[in-house]
């Protein structure tokens, strides 16, 4: 793990962005849809909405101090297990995550991953936007092209990478992949960024990740 930095928690629920991830497999950070309370149906109560917005200012102000798009999660355990507790009283399923990725920004205390790892499953290595939506390796490998099928061989039940080598040999091989196929992209100090309209400015991340058992499994 020394190549990569305990960034915080991400609650994101049980259910698939996409319908079609389910039969292949794919279990990693985009899986479902991130910090979810704000797409809920019914109004939500004075507490929901204040703590929704803590959760959202705080992604922000990561981004202010980091001055780029760090990963969507947060480092304060307490308020991911609030969110997730405000989610289960709306009847809301949802996952609750760990992640380590590449980004130097947020940092997550030693002395708050130890116990989490306790109950936690390693699921293995995603490369994620860093709004948490968008998952490379479930983009790219299910099904993937010709030019990158035999990363497709290497991933595991959840659809991801068990270990960074793999990983790091797929991003590289990715982007040059998409160079050649005429996407436009730039490769900065801090990994690789489109250029494109839609994802103007927005970093990408190698990110491990660990799946903490809800309620039951978390330690208070």
């Amino acid at each position: 793990m020394s190549e990569l930095t305990w960034n915080g928690m991400l609650v994101t629920l049980a259910l698939p962005m996409d319908a079609s991830m389910e039969p292949k497999g794919y279990r990693g950070v985009a899986y479902g849809r991130p910090w979810p309370l704000e797409f809920v149906e019914h109004e939500l109560t004075e507490g929901e909405v204040e703590l929704n917005k803590n959760v959202q200012d705080t992604i922000v102000q990561y981004r202010l101090e980091d001055g780029r798009f760090p990963p969507g999660v947060i480092s304060d355990v307490d308020i991911a297990r609030r969110y997730a507790t405000y989610c289960q009283q709306r009847g809301i399923a949802i996952r609750f995550l760990l992640c380590a990725t590449d980004s130097p920004c947020p940092i997550m205390d030693a002395e708050q991953v130890e116990p989490l790892l306790q109950v936690a499953t390693f699921l293995g290595y995603d490369y994620i936007l860093n709004e948490c939506e968008f998952s490379g390796l479930y983009d790219d490998l299910t099904p993937p092209p010709p030019e990158l099928s035999e990363f497709s061989r290497r991933l595991n039940q959840y659809g991801l990478f068990d270990n960074l080598g793999d990983l790091e040999e797929y991003v590289s091989a990715r982007w040059s992949f998409l160079r050649r196929t005429g996407e436009r992209f730039v490769e900065t100090d801090h990994g690789v960024v489109r250029t494109t309209e839609l994802e103007d400015d927005k970093s990408f991340w190698k990110c491990g990740v660990w799946e903490i058992p809800w309620p039951g499994g978390m330690v208070r």
